[in-house]
């Protein structure tokens, strides 16, 4: 793991560097803490700069994974981290890549207020509690599913299959009707966007976000037609942190 302030080879002992810009000494301390290879996978997954087949696929292809919704779990905000990624992009050494992947969800756009909305308004339909939008900001990320198993154990203290589905299929039939309400486009990810495509960088959305709901919101939030091709989580047999999405990317 690397901050602004240090550079180190993480455990992986791969060829990645991740970044940050030094907002918090705070912050820098939670990643230096951080030292195990589950750690440091953890932050590689940031902004993930691989070389080679060793992480990405054949043939050498150069790529940067672009998945920044940590560091906003961890207190940096979201325009702060890509500022410094089109500020430093030597760091990531663009000039070399080909292909750029971005998450969607907590990377790309800010949908938690539209999550938030359409899982209280499931909730309510089934007789449930509600929850805050701060808890959902928290238990987003990897997917919809992965958000009702957190919301089912939260409330009844254990996960039951048979409620995660019920509350699962009411939530995204609400929310494929509230998909982009409040959602906003981070700020910088346009500029960053623009940069990339006067290089001729290819752009790939991969997520676990279901492909009709992320095809629709990328097209509400005119962002569709920047990306040679979108992943969404039902799109192949596994998704991620599986590497299936990004090997077919």
């Amino acid at each position: 793991a690397a901050t602004g302030r240090y550079s180190k080879t993480c455990a992986n002992s791969c060829q990645c560097t991740c970044s940050n810009s030094g907002e918090s000494d705070q912050w820098q301390e939670k990643v230096e803490k951080r030292k195990t290879p589950r750690a440091a996978k953890k932050y590689q997954g940031w902004f993930g700069f691989a070389d080679g087949a060793d992480h990405f696929g054949p043939d050498g292809v150069d790529v940067v994974l672009i998945t920044a919704l940590n560091f906003y779990n961890e207190g940096m905000r979201m325009e702060h981290a890509f500022c410094f990624l089109s500020s430093f992009m030597s760091v990531a050494q663009l000039a070399h890549r080909k292909l750029i992947l971005f998450d969607l969800d907590g990377t790309l756009v800010d949908s938690a207020r539209d999550l938030y909305r359409a899982m209280n308004l499931t909730l309510q339909d089934l007789g449930r509690p509600l929850v805050t939008e701060q808890q959902i900001r928290t238990w987003v990320g990897k997917g919809a599913s992965q958000l009702c198993s957190c919301v089912i154990q939260y409330q009844d203290h254990h996960l039951d299959p048979e409620q995660q589905q019920k509350l699962l299929q009411h939530f995204l039939m609400v929310y494929q009707h509230n998909l982009c309400v409040d959602t906003v486009i981070y700020e910088g990810v346009l500029d960053f966007l623009d940069d990339c495509q006067a290089q001729h960088k290819t752009l790939v959305c991969v997520t676990n976000k279901p492909y009709q709901a992320s095809v629709e919101l990328l097209r509400q939030l005119n962002l569709l037609d920047r990306f040679a091709l979108v992943i969404g989580g039902d799109s192949l047999t596994n998704r991620k942190p599986h590497p299936e999405p990004l090997l077919h990317a």
